[in-house]
């Protein structure tokens, strides 16, 4: 059996370059290899690279074999820049989205765009933007792989899938193999490694009896990040003061006002968000102007268990600030009233209480 694959790669202006690859190369060993060959591409950030199937938005994850990701003979692939968080991603509907119950603390982790990844962060913008469930300040969170697994989506199903042959992720029971996918269903039981015991919900089967309230669930004690990245801000759970709730049914939601503080032409105007996630960037209609500004420069979510907004820089190019200390691209970031948010060198946002 050929272990080898011939394939066609795309490297910016180098077009078609036939390669002759273990099919057992993993796809971040092979962005690697690239770099090596190609001297004319920066290679201080392979961080900030991906590879394509060419005609899909999707970059190929690192970790996965080229098996795993079912390249075949002839394919064609695209070395090129990350892509902006929202090309990362496939954000799903409201109706939709799904959640994971921690058993141990009560708190609801949202799954609201596909793939969604379960685990810790790493120095990888790539793989904080899609990490849906952070396990970081976790009591047993240290036990869950930083690229533990993740949850996909596809043609109105869920699906559960590992990432690492060396933790466990465990269904109904059952341990699942690295290169399969599960489907799974309302009210599946997930182990995640030996300790971290969670209950799949989903949006549409929910009730409320099931749902906690907000601001009841316990705060996690906090762990430290890893040593390359600065901390992110930890606050415990509450009533986010500036956020005017509206109530349909039982479903509460929120509504975020930002004050434009400083801006290129639209200083003293509000931000209203009310949908979340919520891209903020150049492409909104009040920050077209804004030269310094990406175009999807940085997101805000909402986590209902929590009740607590947190900011994410997208890997835009100038960077965002928080109340001046500079944001770690992809990590999530508690934003309270009184917070400040600088994005580029002339914009600055502020959460009114």
């Amino acid at each position: 059996m050929d272990e080898y694959l011939e394939i066609r790669l795309d490297v910016f202006e180098h077009v078609s370059q036939r390669a002759r690859v273990m099919k057992s190369l993993k796809v971040g060993e092979l962005i690697g290899e690239v770099l090596k060959e190609f001297d004319d591409v920066p290679s201080e950030s392979p961080e900030r690279f991906a590879l394509y199937l060419k005609g899909n938005k999707r970059p190929l994850a690192k970790e996965h074999t080229l098996i795993q990701a079912d390249i075949q003979p002839q394919d064609e692939l695209v070395f090129e820049y990350l892509r902006q968080g929202q090309d990362i991603r496939e954000m799903l509907d409201p109706h939709q989205y799904a959640f994971l119950r921690d058993e141990e603390t009560g708190r609801l982790y949202g799954i609201e765009w596909t793939p969604a990844i379960i685990g810790r962060p790493t120095n990888e913008a790539e793989h904080n933007i899609m990490l849906a469930v952070n396990l970081q300040v976790h009591p047993q969170g240290m036990t869950v792989s930083r690229k533990h697994a993740q949850i996909v989506f596809e043609d109105g199903n869920y699906y559960l899938e590992t990432l690492t042959d060396s933790n466990p992720t465990t269904l109904n029971n059952k341990i699942l193999a690295v290169d399969a996918m599960a489907k799974i269903h309302h009210n599946d039981v997930i182990l995640f490694g030996k300790k971290v015991h969670m209950t799949f919900l989903l949006q549409s089967s929910i009730s409320q009896k099931v749902m906690p309230q907000p601001g009841v669930v316990k705060s996690a004690p906090a762990r430290a990040e890893p040593a390359s990245a600065p901390r992110p801000v930890v606050v415990a759970p509450q009533q986010p003061a500036a956020a005017n709730e509206t109530r349909i049914g039982d479903l509460v939601v929120p509504h975020l006002r930002l004050f434009i503080e400083k801006a290129t032409a639209t200083a003293g105007q509000h931000l209203e968000l009310s949908e979340f996630p919520a891209v903020i960037g150049r492409a909104h209609p009040l920050l077209s102007v804004e030269k310094e500004v990406s175009r999807n420069h940085l997101e805000v979510r909402y986590e209902a268990g929590q009740n607590t907004f947190f900011v994410v820089d997208l890997n835009s190019g100038n960077g965002s600030t928080l109340n001046g200390n500079r944001m770690v691209a992809g990590v999530p970031y508690a934003f309270q009233p009184g917070m400040r948010l600088e994005l580029g060198p002339k914009l600055v946002l502020l959460f009114q209480g």
